[in-house]
């Protein structure tokens, strides 16, 4: 229950303010990272559309590579 809530709030907060993660270009185009601990949580925003795409949430010990999060550029 505790995650769900947390993500819930991660959640609320990337449709108000979906630049708010810290920019990740080495990891691929327009892709940014959140936290909640211990997972990190990679997502995408398009402006054109304004969606806010999950890549993948991985838990903060793995090896963090752009294959692991969709690699495209």
């Amino acid at each position: 229950m505790k995650y769900r809530r947390l993500f819930s709030r991660l959640f609320d907060l990337l449709t108000d303010y979906p630049g708010i993660g810290a920019s990740r270009p080495s990891l691929g185009q327009q892709v940014r990272i959140s936290i909640v601990l211990p997972y990190l949580v990679f997502y995408r925003h398009s402006e054109s559309d304004d969606t806010v795409t999950i890549l993948r949430i991985v838990h903060g010990r793995r090896n963090i590579t752009r294959a692991l999060i969709g690699g495209r550029s």
